[in-house]
C-alpha cells in the first residue's frame, strides 16, 4: 500500500500524518473540539495528536498498520483527519478509529466526498470490511454513518473513553458483496453472544 486516497475535490490533497506531524494534529483537535467533547467529555489534552500518532492498540490485537491522513486545503494546514487500522484482527478487516472534519466545514459534503474516496480507496487496496464504533450519545454521527450504509453489528456497554462511560454501536459495511454470517466468522468479538 505505498498510494494514498486521492481526494476528488480540487484544492485538497492527502499525505500520511506521522509524529513529525503532531503539532499541526494538535492544532486542528483543539481548533475542532465537538468530537472531544462529545465522546470524553472534555477538549483534547495537550499530548491527544501524539498519542493518536503513536496508535498504540490493546494487546494481542492483530493489524498491519495504524494509519492517520490528514486532508490539507490551500492556505490551511488540515480541514480533516482520518484514522484508521488495516486488517484489524483478521485479514481485510479495516477499523475506521477516528475522522474529524472542520467545524466550519461541516453541511458542506466534505465529510461524505472525503470518506467516499477512502472507500474507493480501500477496496482497491484489498479490503473487504470497514468497521467502526459510534458512542450512542453522539446521534449526528451515528446518522452519518449509517446514511453512508454501515449497519450495527452489536451494542457493548461500559467503554470508558475520557472522563465519560459510554454505550457504543459497532457498526460494518461490506466492500464486496460479503454477508454478516461471513464477517462474524472472522470477527468473533462482534457476534452479539460473544462475552
Amino acid at each position: 500500500m505505498s498510494t494514498l486516497p486521492v481526494c476528488s475535490l480540487t484544492g485538497i490533497s492527502t499525505r500520511e500524518l506521522t509524529t513529525e506531524d503532531a503539532a499541526h494534529l494538535q492544532g486542528f483537535f483543539e481548533a475542532n473540539p465537538d468530537y472531544f467533547l462529545i465522546v470524553e467529555g472534555e477538549p483534547a489534552g495537550p499530548d491527544k495528536a501524539h498519542e493518536e500518532l503513536l496508535g498504540e492498540l490493546p494487546p494481542g490485537w492483530s493489524f498491519s498498520k495504524n494509519w492517520m491522513l490528514g486532508y490539507q486545503a490551500d492556505g490551511r494546514p488540515l480541514v480533516a483527519a482520518l484514522q484508521f487500522v488495516s486488517d484489524l484482527l483478521a485479514p481485510k478487516v479495516w477499523h475506521i478509529g477516528l475522522y474529524i472534519i472542520a467545524n466550519d466545514l461541516h453541511g458542506s459534503g466534505l465529510a461524505q466526498t472525503l470518506y467516499h474516496d477512502f472507500e474507493t480507496w480501500a477496496r482497491a487496496q484489498g479490503a473487504d470490511w470497514l468497521r467502526l464504533c459510534v458512542v450512542q450519545s453522539n446521534v449526528k454521527a451515528g446518522r452519518f454513518w449509517r446514511g453512508l450504509g454501515f449497519a450495527d453489528v452489536r451494542t457493548r456497554e461500559g467503554i470508558e473513553m475520557g472522563r465519560l462511560t459510554h454505550t457504543v454501536d459497532i457498526l460494518i459495511k461490506p466492500l464486496n458483496n460479503g454477508t454478516l454470517e461471513q464477517y462474524l466468522s472472522l470477527i468473533e468479538r462482534d457476534h452479539p453472544a460473544s462475552p
